[in-house]
């Protein structure tokens, strides 16, 4: 046998012996029902409305773009013996492959995928950005002092959570379909959704999600927060896809509540400034929303405006407020309400609007000289107008801006055959028919003596003790349907009955 010939098949093995000493399977937690052989993050970060790349959704996954094999992916890699387990591996890979942006501390919630041996630490951080993460793996591409392993990933991007879900349902349900279809390599049995090798399930992806392969393998098309389609990883794709359900629970923990404004929140907690100083301004809003997420929420701190709150009205209640908006457009004004308000007005105890169950129409159902002093408006004014009107005016006048409170529109129906009949010739829907009925009492049916319902003391529980054969008919209905039955019991028969309720 030729010499050089046996001494390269010596040095290739060698180097794959040593290349497979490197390589570790760990357990994540010690189980041993659950092998991994590599780890790394899902980088969570929110946007906020007015953020510069702004495009309707607040929360995106960070992914990096893999230079060496030119499509993108999840900071994450392979598990090493060096590691000793495998939160080792994600602290490296992570650390590694966002530049040494990211710490992972080992405390975050762990998603983990048996398919395809992988674990990542979910981390939500919103004073992480995609501009200070590409500058940071630039920098360790640049400098000689790294290993290859920093020198994988040369930038960032973004990709909303909603994006990342509709696809991924998309090849969930399509590999949920084909597993019956495949052979198990071993068994020799069709395949089940859990016996489906990773293998076969990334090269078997729906048309839905452009799959493509390279020569590094196969990827799929996302699409970023700014609207650009990017080739990802199926492989690491994939892990997201088998766990989903974990993941939308991790999504949901981890998303801010909508209205959620980091000056906001600031502003009506002031002791949080403390938090801000010294930070760079562009991290400023990361700070708050990350206190709000991981201490605010716990403390049930309030993170935004009352949601009746009228900048208008606010400043006609308060002359020394709107004495400061001279000069101002409208928006400029309204928005230097809401400030004052957050910063002063909440601890001040300052009125600020309308009850939350003012409803302009049943106002103007219930006072119809105010609804013809305003009836050339637009429907917005007129909703403006209405709301000044009653805080103004109407509230001292003793005026009424809303039905009785045990007003039951289906019931009032059902009462007038009248008015079912013009439900029924106009073909209106649930929502429509209801909304007639409200307006129809307030308009007419209060000053025709029309009834609506149950009394206004009547008492569900008491009906239901004082008249144990009703009681019998609703074993095993919903609370919601009990309390239906009964008001429509006594309306309609219960009253006759003289059945007493209270």
């Amino acid at each position: 046998m030729n010499k050089r010939f046996i001494s390269a098949a010596l040095l290739l093995l060698s180097a794959q012996s040593i290349f497979a000493s490197q390589n570790a399977t760990f357990y994540l937690n010690n189980d041993l029902q659950k092998p991994v052989k590599g780890g790394g993050a899902l980088l969570l970060k929110s946007y906020f409305e007015d953020h510069p790349d702004g495009r309707g959704e607040d929360l995106c996954l960070l992914v990096g773009h893999e230079k060496n094999l030119g499509y993108w992916s999840l900071p994450a890699g392979g598990a090493e013996l060096k590691d000793s387990n495998i939160i080792g591996t994600i602290k490296r890979e992570t650390l590694e492959e966002t530049g040494g942006v990211v710490n992972v501390s080992g405390s975050e919630p762990v998603l983990y995928s048996r398919k395809f041996g992988r674990a990542f630490a979910v981390v939500a951080d919103d004073t992480l950005g995609c501009n200070d993460l590409t500058t940071a793996v630039q920098n360790a591409i640049a400098n000689p002092a790294l290993g290859g392993a920093w020198k994988e990933m040369d930038r960032y991007t973004a990709i909303s959570v909603s994006e990342i879900t509709r696809k991924a349902e998309v090849i969930r349900a399509h590999w949920e379909k084909i597993a019956p279809t495949i052979i198990h390599k071993k068994t020799g049995q069709p395949c089940t959704y859990n016996t489906l090798w990773h293998h076969d399930a990334t090269h078997n992806l729906p048309a839905a999600v452009s799959p493509a392969m390279t020569k590094h393998g196969s990827t799929i098309e996302l699409i970023t927060r700014t609207g650009v389609p990017i080739r990802f990883s199926a492989f690491y794709f994939g892990s997201i896809v088998d766990r989903l359900g974990d993941f939308k629970n991790r999504v949901a923990a981890t998303r801010l509540p909508r209205g959620f404004s980091p000056e906001t929140y600031l502003n009506i907690n002031p002791d949080l400034a403390v938090l801000t100083q010294g930070q760079n301004p562009s991290k400023v809003d990361g700070v708050l929303s990350n206190h709000y997420r991981t201490h605010g929420r716990l403390e049930n701190r309030d993170f935004s405006l009352p949601k009746n709150f009228e900048p208008s009205v606010y400043l006609d209640l308060h002359p020394d407020v709107k004495a400061a908006t001279t000069g101002l457009s409208q928006k400029a004004a309204n928005a230097y309400a809401q400030l004052h308000y957050a910063k002063h007005g909440a601890q001040e105890k300052r009125s600020y609007g309308i009850p939350d169950s003012f409803n302009y129409k049943i106002y103007f159902a219930l006072n119809q000289d105010v609804e013809k002093a305003f009836s050339g408006l637009s429907p917005k004014a007129q909703a403006m107008e209405a709301r000044k009107h009653f805080h103004f005016n109407g509230k001292a006048e003793g005026r009424l801006y809303k039905l009785p409170p045990h007003f039951d529109p289906s019931i009032y129906l059902d009462l007038h055959p009248d008015l079912a009949q013009h439900v029924a010739k106009n073909g209106m829907s649930r929502n429509e028919a209801r909304a007639f009925a409200k307006v129809h009492y307030a308009k007419h049916g209060m000053t025709e003596g029309r009834s609506y319902g149950v009394p206004v003391d009547f008492d569900i529980d008491q009906y239901f003790a004082l008249n144990p054969d009703v009681l019998q008919v609703v074993v095993g209905m919903s609370s919601r349907d009990k309390n239906a039955f009964a008001r429509r019991h006594f309306v309609f028969r219960g009253a006759k009955e003289n059945r007493r309720y209270n």
